[in-house]
């Protein structure tokens, strides 16, 4: 039995496409790999580097960052603002997205009861 390396395996294997093509001696060979399939890569090691820095921010419990730290930063900011510059900011997050990081803060409490007809008691001062 085979054993295939690790950094072999996709991440995403429901992204890959099964596209071939043909060169001139008849043999298939494979499409280079797609904007939207790096454009993924980019994201989810992006996403990876926000909830590491997360934790170890609570870790160290109001220290200052280590070098590490911040070169993380660095390069998730880097690769964010390469997203941003190649992709529309509908193409990064949708609308549904959007919405679910509100619901999940709690920010849409005064709009859900805007739309119910409630207003907030007014405190005097």
């Amino acid at each position: 039995m085979d054993v295939v390396a690790a950094s072999t395996v996709p991440m995403n294997l429901e992204s890959l496409a099964a596209v071939s093509m043909v060169n001139e001696n008849g043999g298939e060979t494979m499409a280079p790999p797609a904007k939207r399939q790096r454009f993924c890569d980019e994201m989810n090691r992006v996403a990876e580097i926000v909830l590491v820095l997360s934790a170890l921010g609570r870790m160290r419990g109001g220290k200052p960052p280590s070098e590490l730290e911040f070169e993380l930063m660095v390069e998730a900011r880097s690769k964010l603002a390469g997203m941003c510059q190649e992709f529309t900011p509908k193409d990064i997050i949708g609308k549904d997205g959007v919405r679910a990081v509100i619901e999940d803060l709690g920010l849409n409490c005064k709009l859900q009861n805007q739309r119910l007809g409630l207003r907030a008691h007014k405190l005097t001062i």
